[in-house]
C-alpha cells in the first residue's frame, strides 16, 4: 500500500498482489459493491476501505461509475443515490451511483474519489480552491465512435474538455488551472498492434488520428505496432483547452507491484485501487508494510 499525504491530495494506491496476500480480496474491483447489502458478500474489501478511511482520516467518499469512459464530470451530489456504510468504528460510508456514466466529479474538501483501474490514471485538477478528480483512460480521453466512424458520442471528444468546460461553470479560467496526472499505465507496456485481428482496424484508425491530433502520444511506432503515451496525451489536450500547468507524475513503471496489465499469463481482469482525499496537509510516499 502506497500512502501519500498532501498538499491539497492525500492518495492511497493498493495493487493486486498485496490485496490477495494481505486482505484475501481476488479481485479490486467496486463493481461488485453499489449497494449495502453487496456488503456482506464483500466483508475483505469493506474491511479494506474501512482501513483505507482510517488511514486518509475520510468520513465520506464517492466511487462514480467510470467503468463506462463517458468522459462526462457531474456534481458529487449526483453520485449521492446509494449509501453504502462501512462496518468498523466511526461514521464512515461510500456514495455509488451505477445508473450515472461518469469519470469523475467536482470533490468537496475533506471528501475522497474512489475507483479502480488496471493502468488508467487519475487527473487531479484544481482552480480556485475548487478540486475535479476523475478516471482518464484512454476512452475517457479520445472518443471511441469518433475515430471508429467519424460522428461524436458526447459533447467533449476527451474528459479533458470535459474538466475544463464544468470549471467554466465556476467562472474559473483554464489559465487558472492546474493538471495533475498519476498512475499511468508505462508506454512500454500501452502496445497497439496495427494487425491485431480484433482490435487492428481501430489501431490503425487511432493512428492516423494521434499523428494528425497529438504525435506526442505515439511511442516507438513501427510498420506493426505502435504504442500509446496516455500522459502526454493528456498534456497536450491540456494546451489545447488553454491549461498550461500540467504534470505527470507516479507512472506504474515506478511501482512493479502495480504494473501487471499486460504482463504475460496475467489475470487481465486485475486492479489496482486508487483512493484520492481532497486535503490539506502535506507528506513523503511512504510504502506499508
Amino acid at each position: 500500500m502506497y500512502i501519500d499525504k498532501g498538499v491539497p491530495i492525500s492518495t492511497v494506491t493498493l495493487g493486486p498482489d498485496e490485496a490477495l496476500k494481505k486482505w484475501k480480496i481476488t479481485n479490486l474491483s467496486l463493481k461488485h459493491l453499489q449497494r449495502q447489502e453487496n456488503t456482506f458478500r464483500n466483508y475483505e474489501m469493506m474491511h479494506l476501505l474501512h482501513t483505507i478511511f482510517s488511514i486518509l482520516e475520510i468520513e465520506e467518499a464517492y466511487a462514480p461509475h467510470v467503468s463506462a469512459q463517458s468522459a462526462n464530470i457531474v456534481e458529487a451530489q449526483d453520485v449521492r443515490l446509494n449509501r453504502i456504510v462501512l462496518r468498523g468504528p466511526g461514521k464512515k460510508f461510500l456514495w455509488r451511483n451505477n445508473h450515472l456514466r461518469a469519470d469523475g466529479l467536482i470533490l468537496p474538501p475533506g471528501k475522497a474519489f474512489i475507483m479502480s483501474a488496471s493502468g488508467c490514471p487519475v487527473l487531479i485538477a484544481t482552480g480556485c480552491g475548487h478540486m475535479i478528480v476523475a478516471h482518464a483512460g484512454r476512452e475517457s480521453l479520445i472518443d471511441r465512435k469518433f475515430i471508429e466512424t467519424g460522428i461524436k458520442s458526447r459533447p467533449q471528444v476527451s474528459v479533458v474538455g470535459s474538466i475544463v468546460q464544468k470549471f467554466w461553470e465556476y467562472n474559473i479560467h483554464p489559465t487558472r488551472l492546474c493538471f495533475h496526472v498519476m498512475y499511468a499505465i508505462p508506454p512500454s507496456e500501452f502496445v497497439h498492434h496495427l494487425d491485431h485481428p480484433i482490435y487492428g482496424e481501430y489501431n490503425r484508425k487511432l493512428i492516423t488520428y494521434l499523428l494528425c491530433r497529438c504525435p506526442s502520444a505515439i511511442f516507438g511506432q513501427n510498420p506493426t505496432k505502435f504504442h500509446l503515451n496516455l500522459g502526454a496525451l493528456i498534456i497536450k489536450q491540456s494546451y489545447d483547452y488553454g491549461v498550461s500547468d500540467v504534470v505527470v507524475t507516479d507512472c506504474l513503471d515506478e511501482y512493479d507491484d502495480l504494473t501487471y496489465t499486460r504482463k504475460s499469463g496475467v489475470d487481465a481482469t486485475l486492479r489496482n485501487l486508487i483512493v484520492v482525499k481532497h486535503t490539506e496537509s502535506r507528506g513523503a510516499i511512504m510504502r506499508v508494510a
